[in-house]
């Protein structure tokens, strides 16, 4: 009896254990991706420190449709703004109010921000990505624990559950998830959570006598309000997933079960209104005017987009192109082989294989295959039901993708998809899963595909969040620590990127935004500095052109009429000012997908 006490102890605590190591195998994987890979950082991640920090002023820019002016462009400004607006200053700390305040004038909800906002708060005037992977890696951990219990749940298997956990851990879109310092990677914690409750509310339904307790309908109740709360896109899933279990007690006649979970479901959602009101406004205010067909050719471009960024962050990229290229290429040799086997028909080898070829239906009776057919539908009717539910979450959310992008965003973006990107995975897992089910050497063969898939993401996945360039400096932190910062951009319609440097240049003395003109009301602006430390410029390097060998600035004087200007004669701008001695080359750095070449003046 104490040995087989000690096995079933032993089968407990080893799937835990690999699941621990796998967890830090992982972790591990997206350091390195960080370290070594990511080179900057999206206007996205400043605005999750901006909204999270800067004491009830959400945005920067003077040109923002949400704000006040605050920050001007074409004058001088102190390098305290940016600090401010991404650092908890000592007695702004723990002011959940401001976090609250600055999400009611963007359009998300609070909860990520208020966790980065206590984050940030103990470490007052200090800026540090770290704070926000801190979050991620503790939500990827969450996700990873909750992710596997749910795949046991519906596979039936510890093993595959650990291979999918293996599985999603390194592809390319859970680091993606993880390395993008926004809600995200919460939002995906909260989905697999859900979910897994979910699959516990099947579970208990599914065995006689048993009924959810108390505390499961607390859970849900818990779980949907804090999801409502990290990003309005999972109150569409939990809509969903709503709508498929009270069918699914409606049918089963379970109405005591159903009027409970009713109430949760609803009692989540309105808690979450009740907690942040702005949801209700701020699913309401994202409309716009678009030509039906426009919308209708870029509902197919998104849908063919989101099925791409899907494969290539759950499967891999090389792969998904080998399992196109595969078919077709089967197309063009049965294209040429059918003629050649026609016109060689006399051949004696050829008779073989067109007798062969003639007898294969007969081998297939009707009756075999009325069998077969009949057998594939009782398979079928097996499928765990949760697996239909993804499938219809997948599709929604592709579509609210579709309708974000066309009426809000204005261009394509993966991380809408990023609530669905695990469930995903579950899917394809479930899939091959079901495909092999009557091999009898299936788990060596789901083991084979899945450890090729793993290989290959860790070798070489496309990950989107990196910002790869050609920067010959690896910070500036200490080159603007202290000194005067000029920044010219391409056009005046860029000047809101000013809200992207403070991850860069937060301790900068004084900054100058502008963007490529000839105005003198800007060149007098430029020459009021008066300053003893140094001063170098940044020239965003889009706004330069070459033309048969030599650089010209482009100057948008307006949207049609775009001037070139002699780059010897923009520069003498800069040469001219009071206080500048040079104009000397220091390197190229970049912020937000943009590069700058950095010159020292002074």
């Amino acid at each position: 009896m104490k040995e087989r006490s000690k096995k079933i102890k032993q089968m407990r605590v080893l799937p835990v254990f690999l699941l621990a190591v796998i967890i830090i195998l992982q972790l591990l994987n997206i350091t390195n991706t960080i370290v070594n890979k990511k080179k900057g950082y999206h206007s996205d991640e400043i605005y999750s420190y901006g909204l999270s920090n800067s004491f009830y002023q959400p945005f920067i820019h003077s040109n923002s449709v949400y704000g006040e002016e605050y920050l001007k462009v074409n004058e001088w400004f102190s390098g305290e703004v940016l600090r401010e607006y991404v650092t908890v200053q000592p007695d702004e700390r723990f002011r959940y109010d401001s976090v609250w305040y600055n999400q009611t004038q963007d359009r998300h909800p609070p909860l990520y921000y208020a966790v980065l906002h206590t984050i940030c708060s103990f470490f007052p005037n200090t800026y540090s990505p770290v704070f926000g992977y801190i979050i991620n890696y503790v939500c990827f951990i969450v996700m990873q624990i909750f992710l596997y219990k749910l795949a046991v749940n519906m596979l039936k298997s510890k093993y595959l559950a650990l291979l999918l956990c293996c599985l999603w851990g390194f592809s390319a879109g859970a680091v993606d998830l993880t390395i993008f310092i926004r809600m995200y990677c919460m939002l995906a914690m909260m989905t697999v959570i859900f979910m897994y409750l979910h699959s516990e509310m099947y579970r208990i339904s599914r065995q006689p006598g048993q009924k959810p307790s108390i505390k499961m309908y607390i859970a849900l109740i818990t779980v949907t309000a804090l999801g409502a709360l990290t990003q309005h896109m999972f109150l569409i899933v939990a809509f969903l997933t709503a709508v498929f279990f009270c069918i699914y007690y409606l049918v089963k006649k379970q109405f005591k079960i159903f009027l409970k979970y009713g109430f949760s479901m609803l009692g989540g959602a309105v808690l979450s209104v009740l907690i942040f009101p702005s949801t209700i406004p701020h699913l309401l205010s994202e409309s716009s005017n678009v030509e039906s067909l426009s919308f209708l050719q870029q509902l197919f471009l998104t849908y063919r987009y989101s099925l791409r960024d899907i494969a290539i962050s759950v499967i891999g990229g090389n792969i998904v192109f080998l399992c196109m290229t595969v078919p077709v290429f089967l197309l063009i040799a049965a294209a040429f082989l059918i003629p050649i086997l026609y016109l060689l028909r006399d051949k004696p080898e050829v008779k073989k294989i067109l007798s062969k070829l003639k007898s294969l239906p007969k081998k297939f009776k009707i009756r075999k295959l009325k069998k077969a057919l009949k057998n594939l539908w009782c398979d079928i009717k097996k499928i765990h039901p949760l697996f239909y539910l993804f499938l219809i979450c997948i599709t929604v959310i592709f579509a609210t993708t579709a309708y974000s992008i066309n009426f809000i965003a204005k261009g394509y973006v993966n991380r809408y998809l990023f609530i669905v990107y695990p469930l995903a995975e579950l899917i394809l897992v479930y899939l091959i899963c079901f495909l092999f089910r009557k091999l009898k050497c299936r788990r060596t063969v789901v083991t084979i595909i899945f450890l090729a898939i793993i290989i290959y993401n860790i070798s070489g996945n496309t990950v989107t969040f990196l910002f790869d360039d050609t920067r010959t400096m690896d910070s500036i932190d200490e080159l603007t620590a202290g000194n005067e910062c000029i920044f010219v951009e391409k056009t005046k319609a860029e000047t809101w990127l000013v809200e992207t440097l403070p991850g860069s240049v937060y301790n900068a003395d004084k900054v100058f935004m502008t963007y490529v003109s000839e105005d003198e009301s800007i060149t007098e602006e430029l020459a009021s500095l008066k300053t003893n430390k140094k001063v170098y410029l940044f020239i965003n390097e889009s706004a330069k052109t070459d033309v048969d060998g030599t650089d010209y600035f482009l100057c948008y004087d307006n949207q049609k009429d775009v001037r070139k200007i002699p780059a010897d004669d923009y520069y003498d701008i800069f040469r001219n000012l009071p206080y500048s001695t040079m104009l000397e080359y220091v390197g190229k750095y970049t912020i937000f997908a943009r590069t700058y070449t950095i010159y020292e003046l002074a």
